[in-house]
Formats: structure tokens, sequence, C-alpha cells
């Protein structure tokens, strides 16, 4: 193993994707979390790259849409850009996807996985912990961009019911109005509800199900200046730490890959 000395902070889905980089290249590493691994994937979320090594098999996710373009834009956000109609990634046609199961990829990964928890990581915290290393791959927002990115910050509910029928995956997207759910999801064991920005379920309608508060940007919110990190050498990774809607989770494993081989030829 190349002893670079790299520190990997989160324990998402790019993160496991930093580590899996960080594997491939023959190079140590200590994860640094305030929480355990993720293990619930609310919503429309699906892995598009297994590079952990063990063999899974892809399945099919089917996506649909019902409504118009519009109507989506304007039950998720309230409103609708001119834009935002230019970028929706509501689908016009039916389509197919390949994907990976999350489940039986990251939870495999993560329990073989020495994880370091901390109670809080401020930026102060990880310029410190940056102090003891050569690299870190910061995979959530910094506490200066949480702070600035407020006002094109959101949180939406999902509510998540377990069933145990997983041969059919499929997403659709709900652009019909005026009812409250944007998107609707059989994934992986789960049905999953997404609703609007602004609904708040009721305790009654969602049963058995368990919400989730999933946090997201407007799609007009500024992409974060990568160079302003805590620390020189604290590089920010992922949808979440770069304020980029369009970066997908295994995007990390590119990224961290290009960093670790610029490092190594140095």
């Amino acid at each position: 193993m190349n002893d670079v000395g790299v520190a990997i902070l989160g324990t998402g889905p790019s993160a496991a994707y930093a580590a899996m980089a960080c594997n491939d290249a023959s190079v140590s590493y200590d994860i640094i979390s305030n929480r355990s691994p993720v293990m619930h994937f609310p919503g429309a979320f699906w892995p598009r790259l297994n590079l952990a090594g063990a063999p899974i098999p892809k399945v099919e996710v089917k996506i649909y849409s019902v409504g118009t373009a519009e109507g989506y834009l304007r039950k998720q956000w309230g409103e609708v850009s001119p834009e935002w109609l230019k970028e929706t990634s509501f689908p016009i046609k039916a389509r197919t996807e390949l994907a990976y199961n999350p489940y039986e990829l990251f939870r495999p990964f993560w329990a073989t996985k020495n994880i370091h928890l901390v109670e809080g990581l401020s930026d102060e915290a990880i310029a410190d912990i940056a102090k003891e290393y050569a690299i870190v791959f910061m995979t959530f927002a910094t506490q200066k961009s949480r702070e600035a990115m407020k006002p094109y910050s959101i949180r939406y509910p999902i509510a998540s019911y377990k069933y145990s029928t997983t041969n059919h995956h499929y997403c659709i997207y709900n652009g019909e109005e005026p009812n409250h759910i944007v998107r609707m999801s059989s994934l992986f064991g789960y049905i999953h509800l997404e609703y609007s920005k602004d609904y708040i379920p009721k305790t009654e309608l969602v049963g058995d199900g368990q919400i989730t508060w999933v946090p997201d940007t407007l799609p007009d919110t500024p992409e974060w200046d990568l160079a302003d990190v805590p620390a020189k050498n604290v590089f920010l990774i992922g949808r979440y730490a770069q304020w980029k809607r369009k970066v997908l989770s295994h995007d990390a494993y590119a990224e961290v890959q290009s960093i670790l081989v610029e490092a190594l030829d140095a």
C-alpha cells in the first residue's frame, strides 16, 4: 500500500466511492465521520458503478412519467423557470437504466471498514484534521458553504415502506397537479413516496412508513468555489460537498482517482 496519508470525511455513497478509488490505487486511508455509514436509501437512488470487488448483478430500473415537466417542477419547487425546463430530469419518454442494489453494494463494503467516529466536524475541526494528512477528501458541505447557501437549500419528505417483492424496480415522475407526490418508486425492497418541499405528511397518512427529510438545492443554486475549503489539502468530493446538482455519487471515484494519480506522480 502507498502511505500517502489520506483521510476520507463522511460515510455516504460518495465516501464509499472515494474509498474504492483509494483501494484501486493501493493507497491507505482513514475514514472519519460524525455518523455511522448510510444504510437507508430513500427515493430515486440507485448506484451505476460497482468497484467494491464483490460480484453483484445489475437490475433494470424502469423510469416513467405522468403529467408534464412544468407540473412536475411546480410541485417540486413551487414555481417554474424557463431555464429549469431545459435541465429538468423529468423524462419525456419511458426508459430503462441498469443499476446495482445499493444495499448489496454498500452494506458489505462498509462492514469491512474501521470508521473513526467523532462528535463534530466543524470547519475548524477539519482544518486540524488536515494537518495530520497529505490529502483530505471531504464528502459533505463545509460549515461556511452551508451558511452561505441557506437561501438555496431545502429539505423535502420521503415516506418509505418496506415490502418483500424485489423483482420489479421502477420510478415514476409525477407531473400531475394538484397532489403533492412528486415521485413514486419501487426500489430494492422499498416503496418510496417523495413529496414537494412545502408538504408535511400527516402521521395518519404515513402509517407504518418511515419519513426521511432529504436535503436538496434549488435548480439555480450557484456552484461553490472548490478552492474555498478549510485547508489547502482538503478536496470537496461529491454533490453535497460541491453544491452541484448533476454530480452522481459514483463521480467521486474518478475525481479521487485523478487527484491520487497527481499526488503519486509528484
